[in-house]
């Protein structure tokens, strides 16, 4: 199952939830480099990335250590949005709208 989760502008967090797919680097890297006029990111996991996918199965399945297959996919709002909002066709021309 995939879940949608709309979160406000919160890198703690959203590392505090997906600690493995966000070390602190990465965090400072989100804060720094996603413009501030971003206020709500919804999450979209576990997502399946074709080209991760290609390295996974060639690279990391070879390895001596655990990697995750699956990844988690950011997507990046102007506007707020609760989590209870549903991705349907009503809200459909305000999500696209303030989508970045």
């Amino acid at each position: 199952m995939i879940i949608f989760k709309f979160v406000k502008r919160d890198f703690n967090f959203l590392q505090q939830i997906f600690r493995k797919y966000i070390p602190d680097t990465i965090k400072i890297i989100l804060e720094d480099g996603i413009a501030t006029d971003v206020k709500t990111i919804l999450i979209e996991y576990p997502y399946i990335d074709v080209d991760y996918r290609d390295t996974f199965y060639n690279d990391f399945s070879k390895r001596f250590k655990f990697f995750n297959k699956n990844s988690v996919r950011l997507h990046l709002f102007k506007s707020e949005f609760e989590d209870s909002v549903e991705l349907n066709s009503k809200n459909y021309e305000e999500l696209v709208n303030s989508y970045c």
